[in-house]
């Protein structure tokens, strides 16, 4: 693993030794270095077998952190169908949960009824009116 890391500044003279430190304090390496302008690259040259934390300084100096992950299973991607997600729900008895299955012309009024519910005040205003009605016209011809 040698790739290189810029920072923005040029850091010369033997005072400014750069030193990649963990947190805690336990490790410190002085990795290759090379000032090109402005811009200082340092190269890791498999120095670090550890994943975590680092700072990156320059005599006292902290200039920026980095981090190391060798543990690649949070970059995996793949994830689990319908089928496979509907059973891990069922075997762990989570009860409150439902799946939208994507479609093009119906995903919007899916969301719109799986938030607000099903939509009966209209229903509910035409029948007052119905029987408003009703009851007028019972009124004008119980007389």
């Amino acid at each position: 693993m040698s790739f290189p890391i810029l920072l923005p500044v040029s850091i010369a003279g033997e005072h400014n030794i750069i030193h990649i430190s963990n947190t805690s304090g336990t490790f410190d390496i002085i990795p290759q270095d090379t000032i090109c302008g402005t811009t200082t690259k340092i190269l890791i040259n498999n120095e670090i077998i550890y994943a975590g934390n680092y700072y990156i300084t320059a005599g006292k100096n902290v200039l920026t952190g980095i981090s190391f992950n060798y543990n690649r299973k949070e970059s995996d991607l793949t994830c689990y169908s319908t089928d496979e997600l509907a059973g891990i729900i069922k075997k762990t008895g989570l009860h409150n949960f439902n799946f939208i299955i994507p479609d093009e012309e119906n995903l919007t009024h899916s969301i719109e009824q799986m938030s607000q519910g099903i939509q009966l005040w209209k229903w509910l205003i035409v029948l007052a009116l119905i029987f408003l009605t009703g009851e007028v016209v019972i009124l004008r011809l119980w007389r």
